[in-house]
Parts: structure tokens; sequence; C-alpha cells
């Protein structure tokens, strides 16, 4: 409770201190809701709640509760559990909009209707169903032949729902893959009702509906949501990571883990030549690296996606290995490792290039426009980091040599002291020696034999 919030348990005493806190101004309305809860005589669940936290986030929590029986004096004990899902709901919300954005344009659309006389077992389809199914209206349907549509693993979920709904009639709404007599693949709701008369199925009917869009943008939020928890991964230990080599080989290794990519590499140019030597690499076939060649000039092997991506600095994808003639000088060796497609952006910072980063998939066209953009800023925060690496080594090394030269100075200075003293006290004594010979002379009437200058008698 205390990491969720940020509040320490002193600053959480009471209950009036977590909902004055969590709750502000629906502070009363929420302490309502606890009171009640001493009165359940099961588990209840709650539902959502919005929870302000120390830092002034605020947080939906889902809330459960369950009694505890009571203490001695009488009171009653309950448990409330708390599970932090800002982030589902915020997904859930998107996922939402997304639907209910395809629900109001479908609509506008038509919409397949269908229905089966089980006195005769006769199919009548709408002409939006024949459409969905891509048959031609003047053919009559069978039940089976619409049964057949779906796709192979889906035929046992619909066989199984059409079946319930003509013996006990149970209705269904189903989300399933559909093959359409093209060999289109689609995904479709199907609805089905039964008409009971005397306790017996007479007829189904229902209705059938194309949304093989809407389960594309679904797997397009899922695809980018997936993509960005590891770029967060990524991030995360950028920060802490103050190594080159070991940066870019954990960069590499989180990409590998957490999105799938079959290999992900980083390509560098090697010195006094056109070549691209791989810096580090991660995944399933790191050996593929070594059984090809890759240069950045505009030879064969300098006209792949991480070759092109260096020469020209901007990103390049290809789409499928199969089919590219970019791709012909590593095509065997690529199938072979199982890549089908690939994305390759370089690692910029300002002008400098620090390299290239590829990824490599196991199915065609896996890299839509968002994924490489989120790529390309990924490998710039790459570059970004090493730039600062290089220069927290610079300044280190420059205020080593400064403290170096600040003790070589010191030295100096400290013999030049130890000569002074040496030079000024010897002066000194000769001063003294002058002095007492001039007194001697003078006790017995001789005039001075030294002469003392101005200078040394000044002299402390």
């Amino acid at each position: 409770w205390q990491t969720l919030t940020g509040y320490t348990a002193a600053e959480l005493v009471t209950i009036e201190d977590w909902t004055e806190r969590a709750y502000g101004a629906r502070k009363a309305i929420v302490l309502a809701d606890i009171d009640a809860l001493y009165a359940m005589t099961g588990p209840k669940y709650e539902g959502d709640y919005e929870v302000r936290t120390k830092s002034g986030e605020v947080s939906i929590w889902e809330f459960s509760s369950a009694p505890l029986g009571r203490l001695q004096d009488g009171r009653r004990l309950v448990i409330s559990m708390a599970m932090d899902v800002t982030e589902r709901r915020s997904t859930q919300r998107k996922l939402s909009r997304t639907k209910q954005l395809l629900e109001s344009t479908g609509a506008l659309a038509k919409i397949g209707g269908w229905e089966v006389d089980l006195a005769n077992m006769k199919l009548i389809w709408t002409s939006e169903t024949f459409r969905i199914a891509g048959i031609d209206k003047a053919v009559e349907p069978a039940l089976e032949e619409g049964i057949n549509l779906f796709a192979p693993a889906a035929r046992p979920v619909i066989t199984a729902a059409v079946q319930a709904a003509i013996d006990t009639g149970t209705p269904y709404n189903l989300e399933l893959p559909w093959i359409d007599r093209k060999g289109r693949q689609l995904w479709v709701i199907t609805q089905g009702y039964a008409e009971m008369r005397d306790g017996k199925s007479v007829r189904l009917y229902g209705t059938i509906q194309d949304i093989t869009e809407r389960k594309r943008v679904e797997a397009r939020i899922e695809q980018l949501s997936g993509v960005l928890h590891s770029i967060r991964a990524v991030m995360q230990m950028v920060v802490r990571e103050r190594d080159p080599q070991k940066l870019l080989l954990e960069a590499c290794q989180l990409l590998a883990q957490t999105r799938g990519y079959r290999l992900v590499w980083v390509g560098q140019a090697e010195a006094g030549s056109k070549r691209v030597r791989p810096a580090v690499a991660a995944g399933l076939d790191a050996d593929y690296l070594q059984r090809i060649t890759i240069t950045w000039d505009e030879s064969a092997t300098g006209l792949g996606p991480t070759g092109t991506a260096m020469r020209t600095r901007h990103p390049v994808t290809c789409d499928d290995m199969r089919t590219d003639p970019r791709l012909a000088p590593w095509r065997e060796a690529a199938l072979s490792s199982g890549f089908a497609s690939s994305s390759s952006v370089p690692m910029l910072c300002g002008e400098r290039l620090f390299g290239v980063l590829t990824v490599y998939a196991d199915h065609p066209a896996a890299f839509n426009q968002e994924e490489v953009t989120l790529l390309g800023d990924l490998a710039s925060d790459l570059a970004y980091a090493l730039q600062g690496i290089e220069g927290e080594a610079a300044r280190k090394q420059a205020e080593a040599a400064l403290l170096k030269q600040t003790e070589e100075l010191h030295a100096k200075n400290t013999m030049l002291e130890r000569f002074n003293a040496v030079v000024v006290g010897r002066e000194m004594r000769m001063i003294e020696l002058k002095r007492e010979v001039n007194e001697l002379c003078a006790k017995v009437g001789e005039p001075p034999r030294h002469r003392i200058a101005a200078i040394e008698e000044s002299t402390p």
C-alpha cells in the first residue's frame, strides 16, 4: 500500500487520514462506502476508485473486500485488497474507443443476416452475407457449407454453439476467423438465436459481420504497446549502464526478449574499409552474421537495409526477404535462419553516426511505420547515451590531467620554497658573520673590514 501510494505508515494512521489524502473532496462518499463494508456477509467486488498518491498523480485502483469475522469486543474485521489498474484501464479505454469508432462506422454498413428452417434445414442468406462469404447470390448455400467457411480451428466452436442453440435455445455471440470462398482470411462476429415452439427449436437466425479491420486495429495497438514496453525496458537500462559495449548488448538482448525479434544487432563501420562490423548481437541465430558480408558502399553487399541505412542515414525496411531483390546476396542464409523481414535504423546523435540498429522478424511485413519510427527514436536515444558516456569519460580524463598538473605544480612550489629557504638562510648567516667581524675590529680600534649593503641591512 505504501509502495503504491508513496505515503508512509505514519502518514496513514487512520482511515480518515487515508481518505483525506487519497480522495479529497470525495472523502465523505468513500467513507460511507467503507462503512457499508462492515455489514457485508461475504466477499464483495467494489469496482474502481480514483486515488491520488502522495506525488499528486491520480491512479485507478480496483477494490475487493471480504469479512474476517469479529474481534472479542464485537467489532467487525474487514480485509480490503486493491490493485493498480491504471494502465489496464487506459488500454481498455483505447480499445473501447477503437471499438466504438468501428461500431459507429459499421452502423452505416450492411450487416449480413441468415436463418435456418430446422424442419427442412434450408439456409437463407441476405445479400451482405453472400458478399462476406465471397459467394455468388445465385448459389443456394447449405448449412454445412456455411460452417465450413469458418477457419478449421473455429469449426468445432461454431458447431458446438449451433448445436447448443438447437438443443437448448442458448444464444451465442462469437468472434471467429473466417475464410471466404475466394480465400480471403477474415474475422467475423456471428450471432445466433433460436425460435422456440413448445420447448423445441424450430428456427435459427442471426447476423454475421466482417470485423477484420477492427481485429487489425487491435493487433496494431497490441503491437505498438509491445514496442513501447520494450523501449521503456531499454531506457531504464540506459540510465544505469555506463559501459558502451554492455549498453548496446543489453539493449539488443532486451529487444529480442521483450519484443520477440528473431535477431537484433548493432553494426558499425569498420575502420579503414567500407565493411559493416557486427558490434553486438542477440537473438536465436546470431551466427548468421558470421556467415555473411555486409558493406555500406554501393556494391551488391551494400544495397541491403543495414548498408543503405548506414550510407543514407535513413531507416530502411525489407517487408519480404523471399522476394526483395536487394536481399539477393543474403537471401539463402536469411531464410535458412528463419528471417522473413527486417528493419534497419541509423543511430544518430546530431551529425555523428554511431552505427545501425537492425532487427529481424519471422514473418513478412512485420514492421509498420509506427514501429519503425519508435525504433528510430530508440536508436537516437542509444546514440545520445553513447555520446554522453564518451563525454563523461573525456571529462574524467581532463579532470585527471588537471589533477596531475596541479600535483606537479605543488611539488615544484615545495621544492622552490625549500631552495629559497636554504639560500636566504645562507645569506643571513653571511651578514651576521660580517657584523661580528666589524664589531671585533671596532673593539681593537681598527676600521670595519666589511661593508654591509643597505639591502642586507634591511633583511630581517
